[in-house]
């Protein structure tokens, strides 16, 4: 019998199973077992991968297909995580595991198969994910994690921090006579937080001794076991000889003895260490660089942590986001029209200020009617084949009021359209997009750039440049459409959210969406066309993340709105995934910017790094960016200050 833990019953339910062992040698992935002892309902499958059991993929559908898409080679190691997810309204699932089937590379050992057991559970609507457990007095898995867990949160918020030089022992000094290392190397210091019982810290003053002078003895310190390993790998534990300077008292110290506490359940919980004043001894070796950092922190916390400090606060303040703005100082933009309106209005979440200000670039786009440059920023792409992408904006589309003209002859060469109108359609101009379409058909339309307009009064001729996808989907919807006489033209929104694109060089990142129908990611010579399946609301703001990732070769975007139920969480309306063609570097080496549409936006970031489906509340939700680290442009639509400009005074 299953344990409990793998039974989902309601509605957006879900279970998560995972398998810390990973595929190795794998030479093809031949497809899946689960082993399921009862289903009923809707399930819906999906999986991820990870090169290294941190960093996971987005979640896509299971299927052999895209199971294919994995990396995997010779030597490569790839670890797999399975959501099964109820989708109907009434549904059960009782599962045991999930496993691939793999054909093997010749090895001489075989190791075991990976079976995925359970991870978490929880819902989809309901943020909170459940570990596994069942009742068993003897049986406190979940206990002891949530022990260690508390502790490593403790550790982490509320220690002290210091700097931590480990004292690695040679391995040719090896004694086994004497059982011990009689030589040792002091690595480089590695910032570590630690906890001092009761908050109790000796007194400053020295004690002279006959062996000279002393600190207040005892001291003692705590440091989590887990946040240990973290920082220093696992199974790493503190040892006698390890040294570090401790800026709370401004003291350089050694570790004397430690020990490990056990706890409940007589897991190991954390490590106890007494303390003695800092030696310099024969056998223990540091290198110049080492030793001039501890001579030197005698001199001052700031002297020595400096840098360091101001590294950590340039990455927390968001400089791009709190840096007053005016026509002189601005470190984001570069150009902004002069016609662009910002208006001042709160953008809110449940209460939470998403932004205080917005571009309203609609009526820019109505007065020119031209994808003009709206917004420069300083920011010049260059994005190595190495290096993710994502963007994140909030928008609000603003509506136009198309005239609809009436097509009376229409010829195609391949995907070149000459379309004739009895009347003239007005402000029609070269580079805006047209739409053809038929009364009655609504779910039917193919659509161009307009790349000729003759203008002439009694009879309007136009061409437009058909994009290949577009015009296959039209083409298999209705065929022959080249040839009707009652279709009808009007122009068609294209809304620009991003543009960085050299078209010289044809290589950079272009992000629009057209009518609220389709989404076009350009990215160097690919066009990704992505058919927006929700209705979007004139009325409504959304969030859209759109992350574009080179290590798993996958394109997705996200669109978001406000909850219902008024919570900070937000609704996922949209969703797409799909694997990329081409991965090459994407450098368009101009600057980034914004065209002139319908639209109104603000809360624009990008980033070099993906958001995962998990995050992704969260980043839309954040009014100031704290990894500024990570973050390329943050703009919230700030509006310039109009202050005069004062030079320095000689």
């Amino acid at each position: 019998m299953a344990d409990a833990y793998f039974i989902i019953e309601n509605k957006n339910d879900y279970v998560v199973l995972s398998s810390d062992v990973a595929y190795e040698n794998v030479k093809n992935i031949l497809g899946y077992e689960e082993e399921i002892i009862q289903e009923e309902g809707d399930i819906k499958r999906e999986f991820r991968w990870s090169n290294d059991n941190d960093t996971y993929s987005q979640w896509t559908l299971l299927n052999l297909e895209n199971l294919k898409t994995i990396t995997i080679g010779k030597n490569t190691k790839v670890w797999i995580q399975f959501r099964y997810t109820i989708i109907s309204e009434e549904g059960n699932l009782l599962i045991n595991n999930v496993k691939l089937k793999t054909e093997l590379y010749e090895i001489d050992t075989a190791g075991a198969i990976p079976l995925a057991v359970g991870l978490e559970k929880g819902n989809l609507n309901y943020p909170l994910k459940i570990r596994a457990h069942t009742y068993n007095p003897y049986k406190q898995n979940s206990a002891i994690r949530l022990q260690k867990d508390l502790s490593f949160i403790v550790n982490n918020l509320y220690g002290h921090e210091v700097e931590y030089f480990r004292a690695t022992p040679q391995a040719r000094s090896r004694d086994v006579i004497l059982q011990e290392w009689t030589l040792y190397n002091v690595d480089d210091p590695v910032s570590l937080k630690v906890l001092v019982p009761d908050n109790q810290v000796p007194d400053n003053k020295f004690n002279m001794m006959f062996e000279g002078m002393q600190f207040e003895m005892p001291f003692e310190i705590h440091v989590d076991k887990r946040y240990f390993e973290y920082t220093f790998g696992r199974k790493a534990m503190p040892q006698k000889r390890d040294i570090l300077y401790m800026p709370l008292t401004n003291r350089v110290y050694e570790i004397n003895s430690s020990q490990p506490v056990r706890d409940f359940m007589n897991e190991i919980l954390y490590y106890k260490m007494d303390l003695k004043k800092y030696e310099p001894k024969p056998h223990v070796f540091t290198t110049d660089e080492t030793k001039e950092v501890l001579d030197e922190y005698t001199t001052g916390v700031k002297e020595i942590f400096g840098e360091e400090i101001t590294a950590e606060e340039k990455r927390i303040t968001a400089e791009q986001h709190t840096t007053e703005k005016s026509s002189v100082a601005d470190p984001i933009r570069e150009f902004i029209d002069p016609d662009v309106l910002w208006r001042e209005e709160n953008w809110e979440n449940s209460y939470t200020t998403i932004s205080e200000f917005y571009y309203d670039l609609a009526d820019l786009y109505v007065k020119n009617m031209k994808y003009d440059t709206a917004i420069r920023y300083k920011h010049v792409e260059v994005w190595p084949e190495q290096q993710d992408r994502s963007y994140t904006a909030w928008f609000q589309e603003v509506p136009i009021s198309p005239i609809i003209k009436t097509a009376t002859k229409i010829t195609l060469d391949v995907n070149e359209a000459t379309i004739e109108f009895k009347y003239p359609i007005p402000k029609i101009k070269e580079s805006q997009w047209i739409e053809l379409f038929e009364n009655g058909r609504d779910n039917w339309s193919v659509f161009g750039q307009v790349t000729y307009v003759n203008y002439d009064p009694a009879k309007l001729t136009i061409k437009i440049d058909i994009p290949e996808y577009i015009k296959t989907i039209s083409d298999a919807g209705y065929p022959g459409w080249e040839n009707k006489t009652t279709l009808k033209g009007q122009q068609i929104a294209r809304r620009n959210f991003f543009h960085s694109y050299n078209y010289n060089l044809n290589t950079g990142i272009i992000i629009d969406t057209f009518n609220s129908k389709w989404f076009r990611i350009t990215l160097n010579n690919q066009e990704y066309w992505i058919p927006i399946n929700a209705i979007l609301d004139y009325e409504k703001t959304y969030g859209l993340i759109v992350n574009i990732s080179n290590k798993f070769k996958q394109l997705s975007v996200f669109i978001y709105t406000q909850n219902e139920e008024k919570t900070t969480t937000l609704d996922l309306i949209f969703k797409y995934v799909s694997n990329i063609d081409i991965v090459e570097e994407r450098s368009s080496n101009v600057k980034c910017e914004i065209k002139t549409s319908s639209i109104k936006i603000t809360a624009i970031r990008y980033l070099i790094e993906t958001i995962e489906e998990e995050k992704q509340s969260l980043w839309l939700n954040r009014n100031i960016v704290r990894d500024s680290n990570l973050v390329l442009i943050v703009d919230n639509a700030i509006p310039r200050m109009r202050l005069p400009y004062i030079g320095t005074a000689k």
